[in-house]
Parts: structure tokens; sequence; C-alpha cells
């Protein structure tokens, strides 16, 4: 079985960078030891069934990673990009406004990363919610809206049990996750997750095969993982896909996905999308349980600046 690599996209980056800053504020970091969030990649690594993910971007230089995690996170440019983005900035420029709406400024992160996914021929992880094209309506020029309604029509929508962990990892945590990757059981799980990308195996087959290794995977290292759920999309790359979906997008656009996804055909693959938007809340009420039961209790002051992060980071 070759290892299993997800991406993350350029705009997760950045939004990862961001609840990175938001779960190191000062009432967090007076009282704890500062959590570095490509320490929880670990996490959504697990919970994706991957052995290593891809992002696209640099590291911070101001804060290197450990040793552990640089063998399973690498970070690369992506000649593309720039290519890509103004393609489908381009492909939105006829939208009903001059300056993107929310939603459209939604659309426009999830297709480049979609496009990027594709070309590099990885899954993805998201850290926030698929745009919802019933909002996007209003908004978008009369060639899109029949691809675009087409496009989210094919995606097939599931929630299975993954194995999650117990709680925020810890720098000292990594070496058992590293453990914990290495073993047979764990190439198993991988292997369950596998047949996510398949689109010969049917979804709900498919995901009845993600539960078992999950339910294996967790009574084995109970200390370590609970059961979770987690939203995942799966598309299916067909020739039908390409023809009614890419096919019709505005000019070079088009060209660009039936050639990223021309391969994925012949493989007979789905590309998987796990939703992790409840990256932030996860990791702020682990933080938060953990400084009550360090230190009994949580000052109003610092309370409101914690309460104040959710709304900041929305984007």
């Amino acid at each position: 079985m070759s290892q299993r690599t997800a991406l993350l996209g350029p705009f997760q980056k950045v939004r990862a960078d961001a609840i990175n800053e938001a779960v190191n504020v000062q009432p967090f970091i007076d009282k704890l030891q500062r959590l570095n969030v490509p320490d929880l990649w670990y996490s959504s690594a697990v919970q994706s069934g991957v052995e290593s993910l891809e992002i696209i971007g640099k590291p911070d230089q101001s804060d290197p990673l450990p040793q552990l995690l640089s063998k399973r996170i690498s970070f690369c440019e992506s000649p593309e990009l720039m290519p890509v983005f103004r393609l489908v900035t381009l492909a939105l420029s006829g939208t009903s406004e001059d300056r993107q709406p929310d939603p459209v400024s939604k659309l426009h992160r999830f297709l480049v990363e979609l496009l990027l996914a594709a070309h590099r021929k990885r899954n993805l992880i998201y850290f926030d919610q698929l745009p919802d094209f019933s909002t996007l309506v209003p908004f978008l020029s009369a060639e899109l809206i029949l691809p675009l309604r087409n496009l989210f029509s094919t995606f097939e929508h599931s929630a299975p049990f993954v194995a999650g962990t117990q709680s925020a990892i810890a720098l000292p945590d990594l070496a058992l996750f590293e453990e914990l990757i290495a073993t047979k059981v764990f190439r198993e799980y991988e292997s369950s997750h596998q047949s996510l990308d398949d689109n010969r195996v049917r979804r709900e087959t498919a995901v009845e095969y993600v539960s078992q290794g999950t339910r294996r995977l967790v009574a084995e290292n109970p200390r370590l993982l609970k059961t979770k759920r987690v939203a995942i999309a799966l598309l299916p790359v067909t020739s039908k896909l390409i023809d009614i979906t890419f096919g019709k997008l505005p000019g070079t656009l088009a060209g660009f996905f039936a050639d990223a996804l021309s391969a994925w055909i012949q493989e007979k693959r789905r590309v998987v999308i796990y939703q992790f938007g409840d990256l932030l809340e996860v990791t702020m009420s682990a933080r938060l349980n953990e400084l009550i039961k360090a230190h009994g209790s949580v000052t109003d002051e610092s309370q409101k600046r914690i309460d104040g992060i959710p709304n900041a980071l929305q984007t």
C-alpha cells in the first residue's frame, strides 16, 4: 500500500496560522505551555488516515518544526498556485458586485484549493465547511450557475466515525503518535480510508470500512484516541463530471480542471475532502479545560478575551 498523503492548501495554512495565534493568547501562555498548531496537525493526520501532510506555503522560520513533525509534514512551493488563483479570479469576476461578497470569497478559496489538490493528486484537508451553493446563486453570472450547481450536487456527503485524539496534542505526545502511525493496526486504518479514494467502492461500503478500522485502532489505543464523527465530501471523478461541470467553466479554467483530473479518471479515484471546521472550538475547549484543571478558574477578563476569538477569526 502506498503512503497516503493529504494536502493543506494555502488558505487553510493561513487559517491554521490564525488559530495558532488564537490558542496562544496571553491568558493561556501566562499559565500553560505554548501550543503549536503544527503539533495539532498530527490530530488531523490521524483523523484523515494519512501518514503525511503536504502544505503549500513556507514554514514559520521563527518556530521550526520538531524533528518528529518534520518527518510527517512537508512544505512546498506550488508554481501553479498563482496561475490557478488568477484563473479563478477571472472566472468569478463576472459576479454581481465589484468586491467579492463573503460567499463568493469562500467559493474562490475552495475552487483554488480543489484545483491544486486535483493537480497534485492529493485529497484535501479543509478547516471550514464547503461553500453553500444556495447562498452563491444571487452573486454568480449565468455561465457559472449551471456548472457550479452540477459540481455541488455531485458531492457525496457523509460523517463517518474516525479516530480522534483524546485531547490537544502537546509536544511530549508526538513520540507516542509517531509510534502509533508505525503500527500494523494504523496501516489497516489507513487502508480503510483508502477505500474512500476508490471510485469502484460504494460510498456506504467505504464508510463502513472506515468505521471498522476506527473501532480497531481506538480499541488498541484508548489512552490516545477516541471515536469522533467527521464530515467528509467525496467527489467521484468521471468523464461525465468533467463534461457537465468543469468542461463548462469559462475559458482556460475548464482546461486546467480537465487536465488535472484526467489521471483521476484512469485511476478510478475520488477526491476526498476532510472538513475540520471545529478545529478552533475543539482546541480552545481543550486549552480552557487544561487551564481550569491546572489553576482552578479563569478570570472574567481572561474569559472575555478568549470568548472574543472565534468572531475575530471569521473569514
